[in-house]
């Protein structure tokens, strides 16, 4: 009876050890890595005070742009039309280079957010994106909402990768989602616009293409 008093919380031990050492927050097995590209596009804010031929006529193109999103585990890059962000997560920061300045980077902490989130609601909006079933939450700030779509089979990641990164609101979309949004729509005062992807290839990414370029 006293061995079995004195095995007993040794094998609880053991096991729950081994279950913790098993849940490692660091893998990268089933996770998405590739390219997304993603049509943005800048929408009218009131078309009861304008129509959309008035409010896109001084506008190039459109308003519609090409960004392209490169995901490697912890890393990515995004690559707008007038910028490049790149995530270091051995820095946990954020540079932001401008394709227009030439070797002009800015640099911020992943943690900054210009906004708090103020409430996540889920939404009652689905969409179907290249053969997904997307679901929807929305991100309610001060000043905007943004809206995220995701589907739990597509651009999966690791929220614990994620945690710290306030910046764009990451953390609270991949804490929810447990993958990259497919589409985001804002809605705010200041000008709304949306973005979805066009199509997701998984790829892999070598750790030059997430690096910034040195300067020449």
């Amino acid at each position: 009876m006293m061995y079995l008093k004195r095995i007993l919380p040794l094998a609880i031990f053991c096991i729950l050890g081994h279950g913790l050492l098993s849940q490692d927050t660091s893998s990268t097995d089933g996770l998405f890595e590739g390219k997304v590209t993603y049509i943005y596009q800048v929408l009218n804010p009131n078309k009861a005070l304008i129509s959309d031929e008035e409010f896109y006529r001084d506008i190039r193109n459109s308003g519609k742009s090409i960004v392209t999103l490169y995901i490697k585990a912890n890393q990515y890059k995004w690559e707008y039309e007038d910028r490049i962000e790149f995530y270091n997560p051995k820095t946990q920061q954020i540079a932001i280079m401008s394709k227009r300045k030439e070797d002009s980077i800015y640099y911020t902490p992943a943690s900054f957010v210009e906004e708090k989130a103020e409430k996540i609601i889920k939404s009652n909006l689905t969409k179907t994106l290249l053969g997904y079933g997307l679901i929807a939450q929305e991100i309610h700030t001060k000043w905007d909402t943004k809206t995220f779509f995701y589907s739990p089979l597509a651009l999966k990641t690791n929220p614990s990768f994620w945690k710290n990164h306030k910046y764009n609101h990451l953390s609270d979309m991949t804490s929810i989602g447990k993958s990259f949004p497919m589409i985001i729509h804002q809605q705010s005062l200041l000008g709304n616009w949306i973005m979805a992807a066009t199509k997701i290839e998984s790829m892999k990414i070598e750790e030059s293409m997430l690096n910034i370029p040195e300067k020449k």
